[in-house]
């Protein structure tokens, strides 16, 4: 546990930095312009906005500068909220952010794969936490998977041991995807395993790491029943183990006929919310990306509970980062929706409300 009065005057700091994260109505705002003049005004009239902003518009087009400016804003907040802590409470909001490195690995895994340079890949990542964007640029420079676990071992070590551990195991050819399976189980693994059960705020954060096992699990099952590939023994171990999904019941999830038992099968699950709402879009649409933004979703809005359920300890970080997160992912919804001409009502059918 972290100590008392240290952490609640950090976290009287985080609540007021949530506190005037944006509103609905903000959204519809930036909406109704449905020009990129107007957003671009609307976002430099921000206080917190403008410097990043402007300083992202410097030589750069519009619509790529907005992205990277809001990007650019995330990823300082962030930082600010970490400067304010020290020793353990420092230590436990680091470990919080492994949820967004873990996400830039990956991203940069794939990247690195196709032979993508920074400035092709850039807008893959949200660097904060371990990972900063001239850290990932980096790794991605790097000559092989070897070089980039040399460079992690320096800032991200849980990531380089599990990188160095998938190396290991991976089998000449072996396709990317799968690689990534497996670095993902061993960074989950490693993590789940250092994690103090008695503590906690250390008790929050493997929940949060398990819902995230969660959504991999579930994804990967249903994409063996969007896809008609019945799973073998060597596919089984795709499933990381530790998550509060049984890897039984994902197992039986991925052998059945149709998507649609699938996702009756999730409804008994913590994600059965995401199949009630997605499964309107995704009969819709019959894109199967539909239903994953929902998932997402869910997950989110349970790390924004722990600003709630935990407001002693770690989870009020956990609530802000997520809700920070969720202005970035809605506000470059806006500008890609903006710039592609999608429409006011299809641009709010994409937006993350919580």
């Amino acid at each position: 546990m972290i100590p008392v009065p240290f952490i609640e005057y950090v976290n009287v700091r985080i609540k007021g930095a949530h506190s005037r994260l944006f509103s609905r109505e903000t959204y519809e705002d930036l909406m109704a312009g449905d020009n990129m003049g107007v957003l671009s005004t609307l976002l430099l009239d921000q206080p917190a906005y403008r410097d990043d902003v402007e300083k992202a518009l410097e030589g750069l087009p519009e619509h790529e500068g907005l992205e990277h400016g809001v990007t650019n804003y995330f990823t300082r907040r962030v930082a600010d909220v970490l400067h304010m802590t020290e020793g353990k409470t420092k230590r436990l909001f680091e470990t919080a952010l492994y949820s967004f490195d873990i996400k830039n690995l990956r991203a940069l895994i794939l990247a690195h794969n196709k032979g993508l340079m920074i400035n092709e890949a850039r807008d893959m990542f949200i660097p904060c936490g371990s990972l900063t964007m001239d850290k990932l640029s980096l790794m991605l420079s790097a000559p092989d998977l070897p070089g980039i676990s040399m460079i992690l071992s320096n800032c991200f070590p849980p990531g380089a041991s599990a990188l160095r551990k998938s190396i290991n195991e991976t089998s000449e050819n072996e396709p990317i995807v799968i690689f990534i399976n497996r670095f993902e189980s061993n960074f989950y693994r490693h993590i789940l395993k250092k994690l103090d059960r008695t503590d906690s705020d250390m008790a929050v954060l493997r929940k949060i790491f398990r819902l995230e096992i969660d959504i991999i699990n579930i994804k990967s099952a249903l994409k063996s029943v969007w896809e008609r590939v019945l799973p073998g023994k060597e596919d089984i171990s795709a499933f990381i183990r530790g998550g509060s999904v049984p890897v039984h019941f994902l197992e039986e999830m991925s052998r059945v006929n149709e998507l649609e038992d699938a996702f009756e099968m999730i409804e008994s699950t913590p994600f059965g919310p995401a199949v009630e709402k997605g499964i309107i879009y995704f009969a819709e649409t019959g894109f199967f990306h539909e239903m994953e933004r929902f998932f997402e979703e869910v997950f989110i809005r349970k790390a924004l509970s722990y600003r709630r359920f935990d407001p002693f300890g770690v989870g009020v970080f956990i609530g802000y980062v997520w809700g920070l997160f969720v202005e970035m992912t809605n506000l470059r919804t806006l500008i890609n929706g903006i710039a592609f001409r999608s429409g006011a009502g299809q641009m709010r059918k994409e937006l993350i409300y919580v």
